[in-house]
């Protein structure tokens, strides 16, 4: 009788720890995170997808307004929109990176988003997750994700060229121009910085992240 007892309790102990590894792995699955915040943006969740912004983005001021008006111009002015998650990346043990096309719903059909730029079938976009240490929850950097909707999609390189011959094939100025436009068009909705990338490494076969550590970019 204990004997069957005591092979019970162990039976229901491995079951209690086996839960618990994958519930904890569903909990940390940046792929679940990635779901959950495409989802919000397409139902126009302001409020959800303010949640998942990273608190590092809040504390330097960046408010629920601002994102608002940011994904009113960039998508919803377009009416609903749809976002397709090309692929996701695990850069390192607290970083997660995606690429999404977004395309408006038309009658049931998608549509590509309207761009200045030819490259692509519609809008595509850079997603940077990470989970910064003492924090169950993944959190997204905003102000990198509507740089790169700006940059790569919407900067008028193609007006440029056009008044001023001379900048074709001379990308070195051009990309200066475009992260100077970028800047600009970010700073009317009030977002004055972009998120820092975190410095990473790899230690013993894997890439790691060290949170509060942040990469020299190049100046915009």
């Amino acid at each position: 009788m204990w004997r069957r007892k005591r092979w019970l309790l162990g039976l229901f102990g491995a079951l209690v720890v086996v839960g618990a590894y994958w519930g904890i792995r569903w909990l940390l699955d940046p792929e679940r995170a990635l779901r959950q915040l495409v989802a919000a943006i397409e139902q126009k969740d302001i409020d959800r997808v303010y949640a998942m912004v990273l608190d590092e983005e809040k504390e330097k001021g960046l408010t629920k307004d601002q994102v608002a008006k940011a994904l009113e111009v960039l998508f919803y002015r377009h009416g609903q929109v749809y976002g397709e998650v090309l692929g996701l990346h695990q850069k390192a043990d607290r970083w997660a990176k995606a690429y999404i096309h977004w395309w408006r719903i038309e009658g049931g059909q998608k549509k590509p988003l309207p761009k200045a730029r030819r490259s692509g079938p519609t809008v595509i976009a850079e997603l940077h997750l990470f989970r910064p240490p003492k924090r169950w929850r993944w959190q997204f950097s905003f102000t990198r994700f509507v740089w790169f909707v700006l940059y790569v999609n919407h900067s008028p390189a193609k007006e440029w060229v056009q008044a001023n011959p001379s900048l074709k094939g001379d990308w070195g100025k051009l990309r200066k121009m475009m992260r100077s436009w970028t800047k600009e068009v970010m700073g009317q909705w009030g977002i004055k910085e972009v998120f820092p990338l975190p410095v990473m490494t790899k230690m013993r076969g894997r890439m790691v992240v060290f949170w509060g550590r942040w990469e020299e970019e190049e100046e915009e």
